[in-house]
């Protein structure tokens, strides 16, 4: 009997946890050995026993993962290659971040996609995604929820990327540093939207023009339909007073106004604050300069 040690090729049906068969796209010409599965989504390389008489289904024993259609296999004759599997699966972990889905994912909104099968105990908020959705794209899992037989996945790329209505090829997951994930996504007018250890953090800045009063209040909403699930924390801080607009948070012409300016959010919600600006000197603001400020807020 010829022994294909090596063989590959993906399983044509999705299988559940305590699956006892699978269809095979092509079958080993052995009649039993060892089935190595591909990682699913939760970084698990998996091998099963398998026998056959020559047609699928394959007979296998109980599988521990769930695995989608399309996942990869490996034929081996002995109980133990997925050690090797795993040693090169480790190695493109560690150089790129980036862990293959080896999944179908379906579009289901601008900001959701689909899984078969119940993904919840794998998938966490603030997860990196990369898909290749028309192009390249980047988000963090923002919400992850299952209802029979799907998983939805709901992400945010802020207004730098959302989910086409278009194939989803090419999909990975990662929960630390990932090659190409950008710093920060945009997500409204000089705001920024990171995620550490699942918790989101929104920053911001804007330069406002005084006007004669004692105090500039101004409403910030988060940007780009974003809220926070719970009422998160604000720090304000000026950043100085100039005679022109601001451009940028470093912008020249500081007159050393920073330091004059007593900061507050009030009114906070999920959704944004207010920001409020008082002179210390208990002046009224003047209308023919610009006063800044930066904030951070971050999900308790």
């Amino acid at each position: 009997m010829e022994i294909e040690i090596g063989k590959s090729g993906t399983i044509t049906g999705d299988i559940a946890v305590g699956a006892t068969s699978v269809s095979l796209s092509s079958l080993p010409a052995q009649t039993s050995g060892y089935l190595v599965l591909a990682p699913d989504v939760s970084g698990a390389i998996e091998e099963v026993s398998f026998s056959h008489s020559g047609s699928n289904p394959v007979t296998i024993s109980a599988t521990t993962y769930t695995h989608a259609s399309g996942t990869k296999f490996l034929i081996d004759n002995t109980n133990g290659y997925y050690q090797g599997l795993a040693k090169g699966y480790e190695s493109q972990v560690a150089t790129t971040g980036w862990v293959s889905f080896n999944a179908t994912a379906t579009y289901a909104s601008a900001s959701s996609f689909t899984l078969v099968g119940d993904w919840t105990d794998r998938l966490a908020v603030g997860d990196k995604i990369k898909l290749t959705n028309g192009s390249v794209k980047y988000f963090y899992l923002t919400a992850v929820a299952y209802s029979s037989p799907n998983t939805t996945v709901t992400v945010t790329g802020g207004t730098d990327y959302t989910v086409a209505s278009a194939a989803i090829t090419a999909n990975y997951y990662s929960k630390g540093n990932a090659v190409g994930f950008p710093t920060a996504f945009t997500i409204g007018t000089n705001q920024k939207l990171y995620y550490v250890g699942g918790r989101a953090i929104v920053t911001g800045w804007e330069g406002k023009q005084g006007s004669v009063a004692d105090n500039i209040s101004t409403s910030v909403t988060f940007g780009s339909s974003f809220a926070f699930t719970n009422k998160p924390n604000v720090q304000i801080s000026g950043i100085g007073v100039k005679s022109s607009a601001f451009t940028d948070i470093g912008s020249g012409g500081d007159t050393g106004g920073s330091g004059k300016m007593i900061t507050e959010a009030r009114a906070i919600a999920t959704t944004g604050f207010t920001a409020s600006l008082t002179l210390r000197d208990g002046g009224n603001f003047s209308t023919s300069n610009y006063y800044g400020y930066c904030w951070v807020a971050q999900e308790i």
